[in-house]
């Protein structure tokens, strides 16, 4: 008996077209970057115009990326990230997601990722935007529920304690 994989559906990286910033930063002491730097608010800016593709495509966001800790000197950054900005590409996928993918099985939105600290790329609470990827979440969240998508109460329920009033 053979074993046949069909792919029906496709989550997609957002092609990395943005702007390079690296000469626009400055660093604290001697810090020889040899890596990219790339301005992330033009992520959440591109979600405006999603373009509609032919395949099942499920939409993914990502709070921030910064892999400096791994790639020292080398690393990939995308700076200027904020809740608020990532709150608006979370709104902008769920609302492309529940209008392109009508069954309700099918509506998920992508997060890269929780925890991943090593890369930069958490919404966990830290010193520098405390709970504002949570809050943004919970907020798209409940207003996903109460424009008819498919996420469950269940889920808010789950993730109240995690997320501070």
């Amino acid at each position: 008996a053979k074993i046949v994989f069909i792919f029906v559906a496709c989550q997609r990286r957002p092609k990395i077209t943005v702007k390079k910033i690296k000469n626009e930063l400055h660093f604290n002491g001697d810090w020889n970057l040899t890596g990219i730097v790339y301005d992330w608010t033009v992520l959440p800016e591109r979600s405006d115009a999603y373009v509609n593709p032919w395949y099942t495509l499920f939409r993914g966001v990502t709070p921030s990326w910064d892999n400096t800790a791994r790639k020292k000197n080398n690393g990939v950054i995308f700076k200027n990230n904020t809740p608020k900005l990532f709150e608006k590409w979370l709104t902008n996928a769920f609302v492309d997601t529940r209008t392109r993918l009508r069954d309700p099985d099918q509506q998920i939105v992508f997060i890269n990722a929780w925890n991943e600290w090593a890369e930069g790329n958490h919404m966990e609470p830290d010193l520098v935007h405390g709970h504002g990827y949570l809050r943004a979440l919970k907020t798209e969240l409940e207003r996903n529920a109460s424009n008819g998508g498919s996420v469950k109460d269940r889920v808010i329920r789950e993730a109240q304690p995690l997320i501070p009033a």
